[in-house]
Formats: structure tokens, C-alpha cells, sequence
């Protein structure tokens, strides 16, 4: 599977068929987030890591690290991460629902996050069970999302997500 470039001479990245896609969203929140000053951050849900590539991009200077429950999807997230030469990203695979045994209380001037839009059992979710999963709050609701960048952020630090009205 090639990698398709975000921009000419931009950032890489190689999707799986039949997964989730890179959207305008991913990419408008890291441009929102890129204002933010910050020295750590972490990308909540990473998925294949769109968004933690470009928050390398705008943020050369930062440790920036990502959660993902889907091992398919966290090793392709550092895949894409060794593509444009961030090799010093920790991608944890685990369950974000469980931040305070994995990640130290007030660690992230940044938290990031483009979660699941729809409450399970909302209506129509799509028929492979990652896609879904990325679709739909089954591994991770709305509630869920904020404890753990509650949890996460420093005093004086930003959450930065996108997210349906």
C-alpha cells in the first residue's frame, strides 16, 4: 500500500483500506491546535495518526505521544510516524479509559482528540467493527474522552477536539 502525501512535498501517510480516512476535520483541528503553545502533547484515540504527525510538524520542538485501543491502527499510526521521520513518538495501545494507570495526571500542556461523533446504537455504523469503533462511542464516549483530558491536562493547558454541534 503507497503512502499518499497530505500536500506536495507535505506529510505522508498510508490509510488501510476499508478503514476510517484521513478527513478536513483531522486536519483543521491540528492547524486550531497549532497555535497552542506546547512542549507535551498527546493525541487521544490517534487512530493512524494523522493528527499526531502534523502536531509534529507544527510542533518540531514537543514530545508528543498518542493513545490508540485498536492495535491495527497504532501500529500503522507509528508507521506513518517513521514515514516522515519522528521516530521518538510513543504510541501507547491501550484503552484511554484507563489514563490515570497509564499516563501521569497533569503531564500535557496539549491534549488533542477527533473521538467517535455518535452515541452507540445511534443509527446506521459501519459494517467493519474498526471502522465502527472509530465512527461510534463503543470503546469511548464523549464523557469518557473529557474525564481522561481532565485528567491529562496541566493547569493552564488546552484540550483542543472537534466535534458535531
Amino acid at each position: 500500500m503507497p503512502f499518499d502525501e497530505l500536500w506536495p512535498g507535505g506529510p505522508r501517510f498510508r490509510q488501510e483500506a476499508g478503514s476510517f480516512r484521513l478527513s478536513t476535520d483531522s486536519v483543521l483541528l491540528a492547524d486550531f491546535a497549532a497555535a497552542v503553545r506546547a512542549k507535551r502533547i498527546i493525541d487521544l484515540g490517534c487512530g493512524a495518526g494523522v493528527l499526531t504527525v502534523l502536531l509534529r510538524v507544527s510542533h518540531p520542538g514537543a514530545a508528543v505521544g498518542g493513545v490508540e485501543i485498536q492495535p491495527q491502527q497504532a501500529a500503522l499510526c507509528r508507521e506513518n510516524l517513521a514515514e516522515n521521520g519522528f521516530d521518538r513518538t510513543d504510541i501507547l495501545t491501550a484503552d484511554l479509559r484507563e489514563h490515570r494507570s497509564l499516563l501521569t495526571a497533569g503531564a500535557y500542556d496539549l491534549v488533542i482528540s477527533n473521538p467517535p461523533y455518535f452515541a452507540s446504537d445511534s443509527g446506521c455504523t459501519a459494517p467493519e467493527a474498526h471502522r465502527a469503533a472509530a465512527r461510534d462511542e463503543r470503546f469511548c464516549t464523549l464523557d469518557d474522552l473529557c474525564t481522561a483530558a481532565a485528567y491529562l491536562t496541566r493547569w493552564g493547558g488546552a484540550f483542543c477536539m472537534v466535534h458535531r454541534p
